[in-house]
């Protein structure tokens, strides 16, 4: 019975040290990620970072754990093992932000008006300095409904709140353009065109 005890304590002995093991092994891990990350600095203190499926601005890279606000102002605390697991995709590190959209015209558009359009829109990137040079402005496609243009040109800026400015001055501009080519942008759907019966006789 005695040997069943101590047997028993022994038992109880190793699975508190393999427990005691473990955590202290995550401990070391999560040490070495935080020096890591100090040393490489994928991400540093109030960059915006995406990372998983989440995203935020990094708070505070401590030694076994990273803290990262969220958009809606919550708080993620991420092991450091856990997070250099992950792919870091460091939103602050770049010099500038894809400026991207498609613009659709209506068919009434002649073939001098499209032109026109391409034109005017290519000389008001080239004309600003905010835009960074090649930028490109090119007919791409006849949908359904629209003949398709693509613009594709990066704003020269790390700041998110003065590309939402230059890309709405932009986006002003091209209704400008399209108005003075005398064309309009495409509906979504064809329209439908209503007309009235003939009167009976």
């Amino acid at each position: 019975m005695k040997w069943i005890v101590f047997d028993a304590g022994i038992a109880g002995l190793g699975i508190g040290g393999l427990a005691l093991a473990l955590a202290g092994k995550r401990t070391v891990e999560d040490l070495f990620a935080g020096v890591t990350l100090v040393v490489d600095q994928p991400a540093r203190v109030g960059d915006v970072c995406k990372f998983g499926s989440s995203s935020g601005t990094i708070e505070d890279i401590g030694l076994r754990s990273t803290r990262v606000r969220t958009a809606d102002r919550t708080l993620i605390t991420i092991p450091n093992a856990k997070l250099c697991e992950l792919q870091i995709e460091n939103v602050t590190a770049r010099e500038r932000i894809l400026l991207k959209t498609n613009i659709a015209l209506r068919y009434e558009t002649t073939p001098a008006q499209m032109r026109g359009v391409l034109d005017s829109v290519r000389s008001l990137l080239e004309g600003r300095k905010d835009i960074s040079p090649g930028a490109r402005v090119r007919f791409v496609e006849f949908s359904d409904s629209a003949m398709n243009l693509e613009i594709f040109c990066y704003v020269a800026t790390r700041d998110f709140n003065e590309f939402m400015k230059v890309r709405e001055e932009i986006l002003l501009s091209l209704m400008d353009i399209v108005e003075e080519a005398g064309t309009a942008f495409a509906s979504p759907s064809p329209p439908v065109v209503l007309q009235q019966a003939p009167a009976s006789l």
